[in-house]
This record gives structure tokens, C-alpha cells and sequence, in this order.
């Protein structure tokens, strides 16, 4: 049987997992019942294949490009310096804690740019 695959999500009653399934012309393929810890694991593993394939996320944010923008959803930095760079975390609420190294250059220029009212980058 070929054709379109079509990939179904919703969340379950109690809000608690997410329940997926598989279909093709209306038929089931595959389902599954994930908990959040189950979800966090597959979102983990699709972005590192998504970074394995040729081809690659775009290297500049051009107009048009997909993304979300999430607000004062929060920030960390760890307590120890890395050595080579400066190192932290921004909070998506839906991917988790998606940490950043930065080498001294690209975050003198970030700390730049996020203290001037330039909206150019």
C-alpha cells in the first residue's frame, strides 16, 4: 500500500501524555500512548536526526522562516564558567531547556545587540 502517511497528535483526556498514531488512506498504521517523559525523549531524538540530514537548518534567520516566538519564558546560565565560551539555557515550553555556548565574540556581539535598539543583527 503506498501513498500519504499522515501523522496524528492530540493530547490525552487527563492532559497528561499525548497520543499518536500513524494513518494511511484512513487505515491504521501505528499508535502509541505517550507520557510526557516518553514525549521529551522523541522530541530529543527527532532533533538529533533533523541535525544529521543534508539538508540543514538555514544558517540565517531569512524572512519567511519558520519560528515560534516564545516570551519571557526564562533563561539560566550555570553557576561554573565553561571554558570556552559563555554557556546558557533558554525555556521553550514546549521543546524544554535548549542550552547555547557562545564563543566570546558571538556573545559580546548578542550582549550588543540585546542592549541597543538596533533591530538589526
Amino acid at each position: 500500500m503506498s501513498g500519504p502517511v499522515q501523522i496524528n497528535v492530540s493530547i490525552d483526556a487527563a492532559r497528561t501524555g499525548v497520543v499518536l498514531s500513524i494513518t494511511q488512506h484512513g487505515n491504521d498504521l501505528a499508535f502509541a500512548e505517550l507520557t510526557t517523559p516518553d514525549l521529551e525523549d522523541l522530541l530529543h531524538m527527532l532533533a538529533n536526526v533533523r541535525a544529521q540530514l543534508a539538508e540543514q537548518v538555514p544558517t540565517t534567520l531569512d524572512r519567511g522562516t519558520r519560528k515560534e516566538l516564545v516570551v519571557d519564558e526564562g533563561w539560566s546560565a550555570p553557576a561554573n564558567p565553561h571554558p570556552d565560551g559563555k554557556a546558557f539555557a533558554l525555556r521553550h515550553p514546549g521543546f524544554g531547556w535548549l542550552g547555547f555556548l557562545f564563543g566570546r565574540s558571538e556573545a559580546e556581539a548578542l550582549g550588543t545587540y540585546l542592549l541597543s535598539d538596533d533591530p538589526q543583527r
